[in-house]
């Protein structure tokens, strides 16, 4: 029913957006695959936390939910809460700092929580009436959630004496996998698996690799890599070129055109001045949307392939660009704010060089309320 009355109400309500967001359903399930085969022995579960990197955590969830994951890992419980809303059946793993109470009200099927703190875990030791499924997180080195290693015996003592709690996993984190230098990397790994080894045919999921990590998957112990920028088309381990398909790509349109002599500046600021006569054209869309303020004076939009300079700065809901080299452009004319194609001026790796960031800054930063579609 609630399928047939969104139907009904796009249908009352149609409108033509300003910035379409395109997800590639073959791109996605084919970086799964190419990590299902380097993974050997160790099950692949998608990361779809922050909006699942931007593109669309339900969108996403849907097209792998048939995939067969172990389960699929989310930040928060909202998350666990929206996909369970929206029929998605795959097991899920909310792997950010849930709140006890969250945890405790929970009535969610096929929902487990991490949990990496021993106060916590006595909370819920003390408190828990239905059953609840955990997996405790060991810190070996990241500093960030996880029980110390010196606590580890005494937490696996905690849910093992309350009947209503299940250890489902033992999970955690490499700090450095993308790093060239592997020394800590090794002694991370070192510390997991002489942590786990005990466990190894106790607890049904260990894992400790992200989409860096799985390149550590054969000398880890563990049955499971949890992966989230790699599923979208990128790797940011040094020393591997895995053939992956950027799954993303947004689009927008141009609506306006005019013409400035030589001497005239351009946005906020006046930090653009043309040399000659200039043909500029206004985007609807700027970094309140999914354009980074950062590519001001130094980005490029595309139109057919022709490559567009952002010139001035990049405003909150529009930006100017040169057409110079796409002097056939007209009002309505598609615009390609980011390309799927990894070569491209505009695609996700380009940008957040330019940007001096991450593809996961950048991905993560689309704005949540822009329309998501599946492509082929």
């Amino acid at each position: 029913m609630r399928g047939v009355f969104r139907r009904l109400r796009a249908r009352r309500y149609t409108y033509q957006r300003q910035v379409q967001v395109n997800v590639s359903r073959s791109a996605l399930e084919y970086n799964l695959k190419v990590f299902q085969g380097i993974c050997g022995n160790a099950a692949v579960a998608p990361v779809l936390k922050s909006n699942a990197y931007g593109h669309g955590l339900v969108h996403v969830a849907r097209v792998l939910d048939p995939a067969e994951c172990p389960f699929f890992v989310v930040d928060g419980y909202h998350e666990a809460l929206i996909l369970r809303n929206e029929g998605i059946r795959t097991p899920l793993l909310v792997m950010g700092f849930t709140p006890s109470e969250n945890i405790l009200s929970s009535r969610l099927r096929d929902v487990a929580f991490m949990v990496g703190d021993l106060g916590q875990l006595r909370e819920l030791a003390t408190h828990r009436q239905s059953q609840c499924r955990l997996h405790l997180k060991v810190d070996t080195g990241l500093h960030r959630h996880g029980v110390a290693p010196s606590e580890f015996n005494e937490a696996l003592h905690l849910v093992a004496s309350a009947p209503s709690l299940e250890l489902e996993g033992i999970c955690s984190h490499f700090a450095d996998a993308s790093g060239s230098n592997t020394d800590f990397t090794r002694t991370q790994l070192s510390r997991w698996n002489r942590q786990v080894e005990p466990h190894r045919d106790r607890v049904q999921h260990l894992h400790i690799a992200n989409t860096a990590g799985t390149a550590w998957t054969q000398g880890a112990v563990g049955n499971v890599a949890r992966v989230g920028l790699g599923l979208y088309g990128f790797d940011t381990h040094p020393s591997r070129s895995l053939s992956l398909r950027p799954a993303l790509s947004v689009q927008s349109h141009l609506r306006s055109l005019r013409t400035i002599d030589p001497g005239e500046r351009v946005g906020y600021g006046l930090t653009w001045q043309a040399s000659e006569v200039t043909t500029l054209a206004l985007i609807p869309t700027g970094y309140n949307a999914c354009v980074d303020h950062r590519l001001s004076n130094k980005g490029a939009f595309r139109i057919e392939g022709a490559v567009c300079p952002i010139v001035g700065r990049v405003s909150m809901n529009a930006t100017m660009i040169s057409i110079a080299q796409a002097l056939d452009a007209k009002p309505g004319q598609v615009v390609e704010i980011i390309a799927s194609d990894p070569g491209a001026v505009n695609s996700v790796s380009k940008i957040a060089g330019i940007c001096d960031t991450t593809p996961h800054v950048i991905l993560s930063g689309i704005s949540p309320l822009l329309r998501r579609v599946i492509v082929k």
